[in-house]
């Protein structure tokens, strides 16, 4: 790279600012290169224990929220790019491969509230869960729910409004219609 191109403002501002988002996760965060670039309104949250790895050319749109918590690891590959108001919450591990886009309004959280115990509050059970992985090349469309214990293949492509809660299978195109289930229990 030139001299010239970095005493640049705009490119000075741009490393500093992935410094000072590195420095300021201390070692919980960490990146293969600085090429990550987010939006306003892109937050992460690392709980201590938890890591987020980020590989190269990692863009991050507004809204964007990346979780690590209760000692997991987020693994994210190279050319990664996630659209407007996503979610990627890991209590267990969540893993994303190389080449991989995700579209606006969707989320990867690889846990769920346990219930197990009628006479506690839910909020006092804890969670239940397992890792996610998604393969390589991989484009996730919009307003799609990803659920725990999922692992998806290679070349897959999920379509819009998908709610993905089994794993698919290599090149794959996946879609579906969400439909609404009631149980009714007699107590």
């Amino acid at each position: 790279m030139k001299l010239s191109t970095l005493l640049n403002p705009y490119t000075l501002s741009f490393y500093l600012k992935q410094f000072l988002l590195l420095k300021k996760y201390r070692g919980r965060l960490h990146s293969q290169g600085f090429r990550l670039s987010w939006e306003a309104m892109a937050e992460f949250t690392i709980d201590p224990q938890s890591y987020i790895y980020l590989g190269r050319q990692v863009h991050l749109r507004k809204g964007v929220d990346i979780e690590a918590r209760d000692a997991a690891a987020v693994h994210i590959g190279n050319n990664f790019f996630i659209n407007k108001n996503s979610s990627i919450i890991a209590r267990f591990g969540i893993t994303i491969g190389n080449n991989c886009m995700i579209g606006e309004n969707t989320t990867i959280i690889d846990h769920n509230h346990a219930f197990h115990n009628p006479s506690e509050t839910i909020q006092s059970q804890g969670y239940k869960g397992s890792q996610i992985s998604i393969g390589n090349n991989v484009w996730i469309a919009g307003r799609v729910f990803i659920g725990a214990g999922v692992h998806i293949g290679d070349n897959v492509v999920i379509g819009a409004n998908t709610v993905v809660t089994k794993s698919v299978p290599s090149d794959s195109v996946v879609y579906g219609k969400i439909e609404l289930i009631i149980i009714k229990k007699n107590l």
